[in-house]
């Protein structure tokens, strides 16, 4: 739907001229907007206001300076990007920190991207009021946990992505009002464990990735509220084993990828309840790293995979 109305720009460079005057051009469908400090006793301010993207790249003041803007309702999307001057950058700020109260400024947006920026916490005020969000993208920053409430009212949220960061942990029901997110994306991050109450709240959520992390231990009944999904990536963890209950609920799961994992041990029935399951991904690069050595398509390989844990899995419980 909105991926045909936003087309992402060039990157674009900001100039910096003596005396902190400052210039941020974004331009699209031939329209330029020029966020410009005209003097100094000026915030900055629009020159025209006719663009809905705006990328800002490269920054040399900080954000805070940016978003003394005038009120702009033709801004449907934001994004920061900061990695190609980062060095010279990170020399005054250790981390990033994310403007407060954004929606004052861009009142409009549906999408809201910070990335390679190296952003260590976030805070409920740095989303509030952003009730038309659909995308929220903070990968590959320094984020070390998801706090409770910290996404409280974005109630319009589809997309949101936070791979690539440094979180260790969740606080329960840190999703709570999150209705309509349908994707879920935390790869790459340092999760040891997932517990139960975690995705409380999550009902319309379709794809859930945690690959590529550290999870050693799944709660039971961790994913109960997430009747909707269709693909849970479990991928490139140290799960060891997984016990009857974990996968409750999952009534709508398709695609269930538990590659590259030290699976020994499978309780009997662990996956009965997974009635629209068509694949099942277990293979390990050392095959015998998993106590299933092989891939799973279709509904008669399900049958199989049953068979198999009951077999090969089941046998000694740690």
């Amino acid at each position: 739907m909105w991926n045909n109305e936003f087309i992402f720009l060039t990157l674009l460079v900001l100039v910096g001229n003596v005396q902190c005057d400052e210039e941020i051009i974004c331009s699209i469908n031939n329209k330029t907007a020029v966020i410009k400090r005209f003097n100094h006793s000026l915030p900055l301010g629009f020159y025209e206001e006719e663009v809905e993207h705006c990328l800002i790249a490269n920054l040399t003041s900080t954000l805070e300076q940016v978003t003394t803007l005038p009120e702009n309702h033709s801004i449907k999307s934001f994004e920061v990007y900061l990695v190609k001057n980062f060095e010279r950058w990170s020399l005054r700020n250790k981390y990033f920190h994310l403007p407060e109260n954004i929606s004052s400024i861009f009142p409009e947006l549906i999408q809201y991207k910070v990335k390679y920026s190296k952003v260590r916490d976030i805070i409920k005020n740095n989303f509030q009021g952003l009730t038309k969000l659909e995308v929220l993208e903070l990968e590959n920053n320094k984020i070390v946990g998801i706090r409770r409430g910290v996404f409280g009212g974005l109630t319009s949220l589809i997309v949101l992505n936070l791979a690539g960061n440094e979180m260790e942990y969740i606080q329960k029901e840190a999703f709570v009002g999150l209705d309509k997110l349908e994707v879920l994306d935390l790869n790459t991050n340092s999760f040891l464990k997932i517990s139960r109450t975690v995705f409380k709240g999550l009902t319309s959520l379709e794809t859930l990735d945690l690959s590529t992390n550290s999870i050693e231990t799944i709660d039971e009944k961790a994913f109960e509220d997430l009747k909707k999904l269709k693909t849970l990536k479990l991928g490139f963890n140290s799960l060891n084993d997984l016990k009857r209950g974990v996968f409750d609920n999952l009534i709508s799961l398709v695609q269930l990828n538990l590659e590259q994992n030290y699976i020994k041990y499978i309780e009997e029935d662990t996956f009965a309840s997974l009635l629209n399951l068509r694949t099942a991904t277990f293979v390990h690069v050392r095959r015998s790293e998993n106590c299933i050595s092989k891939n799973f398509e279709g509904v008669e390989a399900m049958q199989e995979l049953n068979s198999l844990v009951k077999t090969n899995c089941s046998g000694w419980w740690p």
